[in-house]
């Protein structure tokens, strides 16, 4: 017998041993009989689940905004012009751009696959996974620098303090976006894709 609270009311009778396991140790009233021996195996309590209250969604919306502009502002000291290259290629040829990172979604992971099941590809292969993980992330942030990029251009603002105000008003919109119940997966592929598709076409124009 299991249960979270067990009890043996006046008149139960239990011919023979009497095993269970609960939480709680049973309550035998005077008048409950047990033949055989008592064995009690005490569970341990379930962990109570985190409740998704709005406390909680916004402290994450605040985390996830704080560490992405972290990072950007941390890439900005060390490659200045990086982010607005990224944000160009997406202005150029945005549906390019989307292409070449739908193809980099897809291929990329088959990629990793194949040179994970071979002993000389595999360092290459958790690199590459790695690499491929850490463009994920980042796709929020390029996006995030474009929206923040065509917002000041609409509506003529300033660059000021490094031009983190944009940035960190496309990111907001970004991550809110990508909280939504099923538009929130619409949306991250739509940021993955064109954020990929941004890093392989920049990277292509300097090399060419």
């Amino acid at each position: 017998m299991e249960a979270a609270n067990i009890s043996l009311l006046d008149g139960a009778l239990i011919n023979g041993n009497f095993a269970y396991k609960s939480t709680n140790q049973a309550k035998l009233t005077p008048g409950a009989k047990v033949s055989g021996l008592v064995d009690w195996q005490r569970l341990d309590p379930a962990p109570k689940a985190e409740k998704n209250t709005p406390a909680n969604a916004f402290g994450s919306f605040l985390l996830s905004i704080a560490s992405a502009l972290l990072i950007w502002f941390l890439v900005r000291i060390w490659r200045p012009e990086l982010w607005a290259g990224l944000s160009t290629s997406i202005a150029e040829q945005p549906l390019k751009t989307i292409g070449i990172g739908v193809m980099a979604f897809l291929v990329t992971p088959l990629l990793i696959i194949l040179l994970m099941i071979t002993i000389i590809g595999l360092p290459l292969g958790i690199i590459l996974g790695l690499v491929y993980g850490i463009t994920l992330y980042l796709s929020k942030i390029i996006v995030a620098v474009f929206v923040g990029s065509l917002l000041t251009k609409r509506f003529g603002w300033t660059e000021r303090h490094k031009g983190v105000w944009p940035v960190l008003l496309g990111l907001a919109v970004v991550i809110l976006l990508m909280k939504i119940p099923i538009l929130g997966t619409v949306v991250w592929l739509l940021v993955v894709f064109t954020g990929l598709g941004a890093l392989i076409s920049s990277n292509y124009k300097a090399t060419a």
